[in-house]
């Protein structure tokens, strides 16, 4: 298989590995050995280049040097949800009221089982599951892992570049990710 964007850097053959990213394409090309590795990303999986940078100081040989050719558009935090907001989802009775059993199970969970000292905003936010699932708010993809791992920001400007790791999104009622 030949990568034509690929070749003009690497030259040679361009291979598939054989492990491939949820939100990446990453190929070998190359004459010398080693070849060099290719990857093409998702526009919302964007790298964040002071983390390789600390990779690459720490583990030399293992974080090779990355070079990006093209940026994905910014974004802010607000305006992330504010898509989803405008993008809600339908959902059947019958599967709202299934999350709204799963939700309160593990609410259920979390009150048994973390210290005391977090029982009383366990119970809160448990206590206001109906209102939630009442459809008085829309029903929104939800990332499910949103961390500071997973948020790419542009450190200059403090905007959104990229949310990586969607592997546990689902449509939620607004404010899940929150």
């Amino acid at each position: 298989m030949r990568q034509h964007g690929c070749l003009s850097y690497g030259g040679g053959e361009a291979i598939p590995v054989p492990i491939q990213g949820m939100f990446s394409y990453t190929i070998t090309a190359g004459l010398a050995d080693p070849k060099k590795l290719f990857q093409f990303r998702c526009e919302d999986s964007t790298l964040d280049m002071e983390m390789i940078g600390l990779a690459t100081t720490a583990h030399p040989g293992f974080a090779p040097p990355v070079k990006i050719t093209e940026q994905s558009a910014n974004l802010d935090l607000s305006t992330f949800f504010a898509q989803s907001w405008n993008h809600g989802q339908s959902l059947s009775p019958e599967v709202v009221s299934a999350l709204k059993v799963e939700f309160s199970s593990k609410f259920d969970s979390l009150a048994h089982d973390l210290p005391y000292r977090f029982t009383s905003n366990v119970n809160l936010v448990r206590d206001d599951l109906p209102t939630l699932f009442s459809g008085l708010l829309p029903f929104v993809i939800s990332h499910g892992d949103l961390c500071e791992m997973n948020i790419l920001v542009n450190h200059t400007t403090g905007n959104i570049t990229g949310i990586l790791d969607w592997a546990e999104a689902r449509v939620l009622p607004f404010g899940f990710a929150l």
